[in-house]
């Protein structure tokens, strides 16, 4: 189920060419929509995407950026035209008139905008009124000295009308076209983008995503990026796509930007005869030597005298020969005396200062663990890898710019053994939930470095063993363990850090409103190695129900599954949980007097194929008690998106399985059929085990 690359990720790669020979071609014949600025007819108010989405908020009608460089005083300025023609269909797609701008750089590389235009367009009695946009609709937002946003909101918006803007955008030392999505969370009819590179220029283009280009054309063209010297030529290169639907940003996913279909583009050299040579890394071998003689990178922790005294320490408590304790010792020295920023980065040059100040990122941190480590006489070295929410890795080329994250890499017992200084609540050898995102990059000398899989054993596994005794009337009382281990312990601790015992307490019975808690107790709250486990007596409510001479008994009591995760009828990307999940449910109910099992849930056993996934239960009576056991096992953290209608199918299973009734019935009492006013199952009937949406 998991594939040894995310190679799924990547729809195609362009190979790596100089412009001057690349040649015209089309990928398929498709009549081109002529859009002009200012003009929106009748039609556009009644326009639908293939196929029609009644449920959008909006829809982009057309939208387009235009690409092209010039050379000014020896710096590239890149200079884009953007346009966006979209009718808004419902309220909650107001924001949509409002557009913001990051401005990046300061002095002569600071970002601007130019020739700002927007006009709102809505049908009365058939007819198209106009309202331009005002010049004091634009504002700017000077956020840090390097960080300027710039607004523009169009004026009379409502449902029904059509939003259109256009804008220029200057970049001074920006050599590369800027990335452009072809798919947005709302349907797109049309999305154009076209860009002009000099012959003098060489990249490579990356196509992301699962749609297939429309347009895909590159044409010759005359001009250059110099003025006044002999023209070069350049390659005007086109690709649209027509009728992309809403990207529907489903749960367990990295980010949106790994599926997005969308267009990158890396820029491997500029040779401008007698103006300008710049060569840029596209091999892993050239970012790897890179880094290694960087003052930010390799020279941060190959030597780290700061570090002594605490390894001196370590080394005295420790003996060589307990490599363990010394790693665990120097990890948990870190832990406990730094704290993290909540920033990731991949480079640092302040390690004394961070030392001092007793806080940074994700760099400084380990960077001072490798520092520690190496100190210690152990090879430790760092892993460079892109967070989840960064975006995963492209294996293709190698560029800094992919990764914004380190953590601490050993090997031990032939095995690799990686570290994460950030986390307190994080054991040796497993990584925060954030880091685990297929591929990392481990940096070493003399050429040996390679890729490592961020994929972990650990699960995400809860533990709940109760015993409720049943009152005639329904009610039950007793007690429930709650256990939290692996990543779900690590979320649980530093939920209970964070909000403290009684705001943990307190969002405990917030969520579950049918507890009536009269005493709670916790164990291993700081032991990391063991699962933090919250101690309950409790009475439930409305739980059981009783009919006549019947009573209905819900046996996941307020934990069952409550509903399923995955909702869309077909899925186009995977489901990625990042790790492994375990959810037990054990509880034992001792029956009033006089009552005996009727009917109960047919025990049952359900696997996922190879051997991805399993769901057990069972409903075990036995003399005046009834034992409840269901098991939930998410084996495989990564499901391709073939295997989705599989999952979803064991989750819709679990669903019904959990929403079935015990019934119990008194000494004498007549046949069930005989009943009337039967309680119909809850198949919602509590949070169960759907997996934590991160």
């Amino acid at each position: 189920m998991q594939p040894t690359l995310p190679a799924f990720r990547v729809a195609f790669v362009g190979l790596l060419v100089s412009l001057c020979s690349v040649h015209t071609q089309a990928q398929q014949a498709a009549q081109l929509p002529v859009v002009k600025f200012g003009q929106v007819t009748t039609a556009d108010f009644t326009a639908q995407p293939t196929p029609v989405d009644t449920t959008a908020e909006a829809v982009v009608l057309y939208e387009s950026a235009n690409t092209r460089f010039s050379l000014r005083n020896q710096r590239i300025l890149r200079q884009t035209d953007y346009y966006s023609k979209i009718r808004i269909n419902k309220k909650s797609a107001y924001d949509r008139a409002t557009v913001e701008m990051a401005l990046r750089g300061d002095g002569p590389t600071r970002e601007y905008v130019q020739n700002i235009e927007g006009i709102t367009y809505t049908l009365q009695n058939g007819q198209v009124t106009k309202l331009k946009m005002d010049k004091a609709a634009v504002v700017n937002e000077r956020v840090s000295n390097t960080l300027t946003v710039q607004k523009l909101t169009l004026p009379g918006v409502q449902e029904g009308c059509i939003i259109e803007y256009r804008y220029t955008r200057f970049s001074p030392d920006e050599e590369t076209p800027p990335s452009w999505a072809f798919q947005q969370d709302i349907p797109v009819i049309w999305s154009d983008y076209k860009s002009t590179l000099s012959n003098y220029y060489h990249v490579k283009v990356i196509m992301m995503g699962y749609l297939p280009l429309t347009v895909h054309k590159t044409t010759p063209v005359s001009g250059g990026l110099v003025p006044g010297i002999a023209d070069e030529g350049a390659v005007e290169s086109h690709y649209a796509v027509a009728n992309a639907p809403a990207f529907k940003n489903e749960a367990y996913i990295t980010t949106a930007r790994d599926y997005l279909s969308r267009i990158d583009f890396e820029l491997a050299s500029i040779n401008i005869p007698g103006y300008l040579q710049k060569a840029f890394s596209l091999s892993w071998s050239d970012m790897d030597q890179t880094l290694l003689t960087m003052e930010s990178f390799g020279n941060q922790y190959q030597k780290a005298p700061y570090m002594r005294p605490v390894a001196e320490g370590i080394k005295a408590k420790y003996p060589a020969a307990d490599t363990l304790g010394r790693v665990t010792a120097a990890y948990d020295y870190l832990r406990n005396t730094m704290t993290w920023n909540g920033q990731g980065n991949v480079q640092s040059d302040r390690l004394k200062k961070v030392l001092e100040l007793k806080k940074g990122d994700a760099a400084d941190l380990n960077f001072m663990l490798i520092g520690l480590l190496r100190e210690l006489g152990l090879d430790a070295n760092p892993v460079i890898l892109s967070t989840r929410d960064h975006g995963q890795i492209n294996e293709s080329y190698g560029m800094l710019r992919q990764f914004n994250y380190v953590v601490s890499h050993l090997t031990l017992g032939g095995k690799d053994f990686l570290l994460d200084a950030t986390d307190r609540f994080v054991r040796p050898g497993v990584l925060p939930y954030r880091a685990l995102n297929q591929l990392g990059r481990l940096i070493l000398p003399n050429g040996n470095s390679r890729f490592v899989p961020l994929t972990t054993t650990e699960r995400d596994t809860e533990a709940k063993i109760g015993a409720f005794t049943v009152s005639e009337d329904g009610e039950l009382k007793g007690t429930l363990s709650h256990s939290y281990s692996g990543y779900g312990a690590i979320d649980a601790r530093e939920s209970y850090k964070a909000r403290g015992e009684k705001q943990f307490v307190d969002d405990v019975k917030q969520k579950k409103p049918d507890w009536q808690v009269e005493q709670v107790s916790f164990t291993n709250v700081s032991e990391l190695d063991r699962p933090l486990t919250v101690n309950y007596t409790l009475a439930v409510a409305e739980v059981a129900q009783v009919v006549g001479d019947r009573m209905y008994l819900r046996p996941m009591l307020t934990e069952g599954q409550q509903e399923n995760p995955f909702k869309q009828p077909e899925r186009q990307y995977p489901v990625d949980f990042a790790h492994g999940m375990e959810t037990i449910f054990t509880t034992t109910y001792t029956l009033p007097a006089g009552y005996t099992v009727e009917e109960m849930p047919k025990p049952v056993i359900i696997s996922l194929p190879d051997n991805g996934g399993r769901f057990a239960y069972q409903v075990q009576p036995l003399e005046n008690r009834i034992t409840v056991v269901s098991r939930v096992l998410i084996r495989e953290p990564l499901f391709m998106a073939d295997e989705y209608g599989v999952l979803k199918e064991f989750y819709e299973k679990i669903l019904q399985k959990h929403g079935e009734q015990i019934v119990l019935k008194k000494s004498g009492s007549a046949p069930i059929a005989e009943q009337t006013n039967v309680p119909n199952a809850d198949p919602k009937s509590g949070s169960g085990v759907t997996p934590r949406k991160k």
